[in-house]
Protein backbone atom coordinates (compact mmCIF):
# COMPACT_ATOMS: atom_id res chain seq x y z
CA UNK A 1 0.00 0.00 0.00
CA UNK A 2 1.31 3.43 -0.79
CA UNK A 3 2.34 5.60 2.13
CA UNK A 4 -0.81 7.24 3.38
CA UNK A 5 0.85 9.63 5.84
CA UNK A 6 -1.46 10.57 8.68
CA UNK A 7 -4.64 8.49 8.52
CA UNK A 8 -7.91 9.56 10.09
CA UNK A 9 -10.45 7.11 11.48
CA UNK A 10 -12.79 8.58 8.85
CA UNK A 11 -10.50 7.92 5.85
CA UNK A 12 -11.74 5.21 3.52
CA UNK A 13 -9.35 2.31 2.99
CA UNK A 14 -9.36 2.46 -0.81
CA UNK A 15 -9.08 6.27 -0.85
CA UNK A 16 -5.72 6.09 0.96
CA UNK A 17 -4.25 3.60 -1.50
CA UNK A 18 -5.53 0.26 -0.25
CA UNK A 19 -6.63 -2.47 -2.65
CA UNK A 20 -8.42 -5.81 -2.38
CA UNK A 21 -5.30 -7.85 -1.61
CA UNK A 22 -4.34 -5.39 1.14
CA UNK A 23 -7.85 -5.71 2.56
CA UNK A 24 -7.58 -9.51 2.68
CA UNK A 25 -4.27 -9.16 4.53
CA UNK A 26 -5.81 -6.66 6.99
CA UNK A 27 -8.73 -9.06 7.50
CA UNK A 28 -6.36 -11.91 8.33
CA UNK A 29 -4.34 -9.77 10.73
CA UNK A 30 -7.48 -8.54 12.51
CA UNK A 31 -8.72 -12.11 12.85
CA UNK A 32 -5.42 -13.07 14.52
CA UNK A 33 -5.30 -10.02 16.79
CA UNK A 34 -8.96 -10.06 17.80
CA UNK A 35 -9.45 -13.82 17.71
CA UNK A 36 -12.61 -13.05 15.75
CA UNK A 37 -13.48 -13.72 12.13
CA UNK A 38 -14.80 -10.72 10.18
CA UNK A 39 -16.60 -11.57 6.91
CA UNK A 40 -14.91 -9.89 3.93
CA UNK A 41 -18.21 -8.36 2.87
CA UNK A 42 -18.25 -6.47 6.19
CA UNK A 43 -14.74 -5.16 5.49
CA UNK A 44 -16.02 -3.69 2.21
CA UNK A 45 -19.20 -2.34 3.83
CA UNK A 46 -17.21 -0.57 6.53
CA UNK A 47 -14.23 1.03 4.76
CA UNK A 48 -13.15 3.34 7.62
CA UNK A 49 -11.40 2.45 10.87
CA UNK A 50 -14.29 3.95 12.85
CA UNK A 51 -16.98 1.98 11.01
CA UNK A 52 -15.07 -1.28 11.28
CA UNK A 53 -14.28 -0.75 14.97
CA UNK A 54 -17.96 -0.07 15.56
CA UNK A 55 -18.94 -3.28 13.79
CA UNK A 56 -16.42 -5.34 15.76
CA UNK A 57 -17.48 -3.80 19.08
CA UNK A 58 -21.19 -4.05 18.30
CA UNK A 59 -21.74 -0.27 18.51
CA UNK A 60 -22.77 0.21 14.87
CA UNK A 61 -25.75 2.52 15.48
CA UNK A 62 -23.72 5.27 17.17
CA UNK A 63 -21.02 5.24 14.52
CA UNK A 64 -23.62 5.19 11.75
CA UNK A 65 -25.06 8.44 13.14
CA UNK A 66 -21.60 10.03 13.52
CA UNK A 67 -20.45 8.83 10.11
CA UNK A 68 -23.53 10.17 8.35
CA UNK A 69 -22.50 13.78 8.99
CA UNK A 70 -19.00 13.05 7.61
CA UNK A 71 -20.42 11.31 4.54
CA UNK A 72 -22.84 14.19 3.88
CA UNK A 73 -19.84 16.40 3.16
CA UNK A 74 -18.99 14.06 0.30
CA UNK A 75 -22.49 13.58 -1.08
CA UNK A 76 -26.03 13.88 0.17
CA UNK A 77 -27.53 10.83 1.88
CA UNK A 78 -29.62 8.68 -0.45
CA UNK A 79 -28.65 10.84 -3.42
CA UNK A 80 -29.63 8.86 -6.53
CA UNK A 81 -26.97 7.69 -8.92
CA UNK A 82 -27.32 6.52 -12.49
CA UNK A 83 -25.61 3.45 -13.88
CA UNK A 84 -25.70 3.85 -17.63
CA UNK A 85 -24.48 0.41 -18.56
CA UNK A 86 -22.45 -2.37 -17.07
CA UNK A 87 -21.06 -5.72 -18.08
CA UNK A 88 -18.64 -8.04 -16.43
CA UNK A 89 -17.61 -11.38 -14.99
CA UNK A 90 -17.53 -11.72 -11.24
CA UNK A 91 -16.68 -14.43 -8.73
CA UNK A 92 -19.86 -16.20 -7.71
CA UNK A 93 -21.98 -14.37 -10.29
CA UNK A 94 -22.57 -15.26 -13.93
CA UNK A 95 -23.80 -11.78 -14.81
CA UNK A 96 -24.26 -8.25 -13.47
CA UNK A 97 -27.71 -9.00 -12.03
CA UNK A 98 -26.31 -11.91 -9.98
CA UNK A 99 -23.39 -9.72 -8.89
CA UNK A 100 -25.72 -7.00 -7.56
CA UNK A 101 -27.91 -9.64 -5.88
CA UNK A 102 -24.82 -11.03 -4.11
CA UNK A 103 -23.81 -7.55 -2.96
CA UNK A 104 -27.31 -6.75 -1.73
CA UNK A 105 -27.58 -10.04 0.17
CA UNK A 106 -24.05 -9.90 1.56
CA UNK A 107 -23.04 -13.11 -0.21
CA UNK A 108 -19.35 -14.04 0.13
CA UNK A 109 -18.02 -14.66 -3.39
CA UNK A 110 -14.38 -15.26 -2.57
CA UNK A 111 -13.24 -18.89 -2.41
CA UNK A 112 -10.96 -19.93 0.47
CA UNK A 113 -8.75 -23.00 0.06
CA UNK A 114 -7.45 -25.71 2.38
CA UNK A 115 -3.92 -27.19 2.28
CA UNK A 116 -5.22 -30.16 0.32
CA UNK A 117 -6.97 -28.00 -2.27
CA UNK A 118 -3.88 -25.84 -2.77
CA UNK A 119 -1.64 -28.90 -3.15
CA UNK A 120 -4.13 -30.36 -5.64
CA UNK A 121 -4.02 -27.09 -7.59
CA UNK A 122 -0.23 -27.48 -7.89
CA UNK A 123 0.84 -24.90 -5.32
CA UNK A 124 3.78 -26.12 -3.26
CA UNK A 125 3.50 -26.25 0.52
CA UNK A 126 6.46 -23.87 1.01
CA UNK A 127 4.57 -21.18 -0.90
CA UNK A 128 1.21 -21.41 0.87
CA UNK A 129 2.72 -21.74 4.34
CA UNK A 130 4.28 -18.28 4.04
CA UNK A 131 2.66 -15.76 6.38
CA UNK A 132 1.92 -13.37 3.48
CA UNK A 133 0.29 -15.99 1.24
CA UNK A 134 -3.41 -15.36 0.68
CA UNK A 135 -5.41 -18.60 0.55
CA UNK A 136 -8.29 -16.98 -1.27
CA UNK A 137 -9.28 -16.16 -4.81
CA UNK A 138 -12.25 -14.80 -6.64
CA UNK A 139 -12.98 -17.72 -8.95
CA UNK A 140 -14.79 -16.85 -12.16
CA UNK A 141 -16.84 -19.69 -13.62
CA UNK A 142 -16.61 -20.53 -17.29
CA UNK A 143 -13.92 -21.07 -19.90
CA UNK A 144 -13.38 -17.34 -20.39
CA UNK A 145 -10.31 -17.19 -18.12
CA UNK A 146 -7.51 -15.07 -19.56
CA UNK A 147 -3.92 -16.23 -19.83
CA UNK A 148 -3.10 -14.28 -16.68
CA UNK A 149 -5.73 -16.34 -14.86
CA UNK A 150 -4.38 -19.79 -15.80
CA UNK A 151 -4.69 -20.96 -12.24
CA UNK A 152 -8.41 -20.22 -12.51
CA UNK A 153 -8.89 -23.48 -14.39
CA UNK A 154 -7.24 -25.43 -11.59
CA UNK A 155 -9.59 -23.81 -9.08
CA UNK A 156 -12.55 -24.57 -11.34
CA UNK A 157 -11.53 -28.22 -11.48
CA UNK A 158 -11.40 -28.22 -7.69
CA UNK A 159 -14.82 -26.61 -7.48
CA UNK A 160 -16.36 -29.15 -9.86
CA UNK A 161 -15.34 -31.96 -7.51
CA UNK A 162 -17.31 -30.45 -4.63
Amino acid sequence: MQSAGKVSVHDKFFDIGGHSLNLIHVNQQLAKQLNQSIPMVEMFRRPTIRELASYVSGDAEQVAADTQSVNQKIRKANEPIAIIGMAGKFPGAKNVEAFWRNLKNGEESISFFSDEELLEAGIDRQTFERSDYVRAKGVIDGPECTKSERICKKYQQRASKC
